[in-house]
């Protein structure tokens, strides 16, 4: 156990290593033994310092390992950094070109359905066409989708029904030669003569 010295006791001279005579607190000290003591003193030092030295080289030596297999572990690094970003980069183009592609599957489907509309309105004029005796061209010119076309398409057939019977009768015969160039007003007048 340490045991507290006073601090006057700590500095009183102790006999000399060198020569075995002690030198007394009114003497100065000479060169040689000045020298001596801080060689005494070094190698003290050293001594107490050298276990210190070898465990931090053994330190030194063991972190030294250490680091170079975490540089083998992690050769490749730089690499494996490369890739990742060809793939980053790859994988955005692919993500941009998948969003065109939902987008012209989208366009494609729009059209589908359009001309699948289209397909179902003509096959649905054709039927009313045969139910009421009127032309497809006649029943394009109508409003209205299934029902709504079909009471439509009736309404006009009654309605050409009534009014072909008041249509005045055709002129018997016509002023007009064979050959001759006849207009359309003519050919009107002369259906409208009932002379």
């Amino acid at each position: 156990m340490f045991t507290k010295i006073p601090f006057w006791i700590r500095f009183i001279d102790t006999p000399a290593e060198s020569g075995g005579v002690e030198a007394s607190a009114d003497e100065p000290k000479t060169a040689e033994q000045l020298e001596a003591e801080a060689a005494a003193v070094n190698k003290k030092a050293d001594a107490s310092h050298e276990p210190d030295r070898e465990s931090a080289k053994d330190f030194s030596k063991a972190l030294n390992k250490r680091v170079s297999e975490i540089e083998a572990k992690y050769a490749d690094y730089e690499e494996l950094k490369a890739k990742a970003a060809k793939y980053d980069q790859n994988e955005s183009e692919n993500l941009s070109r998948l969003e065109e592609l939902e987008q012209q599957a989208k366009s494609v489907e729009a059209e589908r359905d359009q001309l699948k509309a289209q397909a179902e309105h003509a096959a649905l004029i054709a039927s009313v066409s045969k139910e009421t005796g009127l032309s497809t061209e006649v029943l394009e010119l109508l409003k209205g989708e299934g029902d709504e076309l079909k009471a439509n398409a009736q309404a006009l057939a009654e309605r050409m029904a009534s009014s072909a019977s008041s249509l005045p009768p055709a002129g018997k015969r016509s002023r007009h030669t064979v050959g001759e160039p006849v207009s359309a007003r003519q050919k009107m007048a002369d259906a409208y003569n009932t002379k």
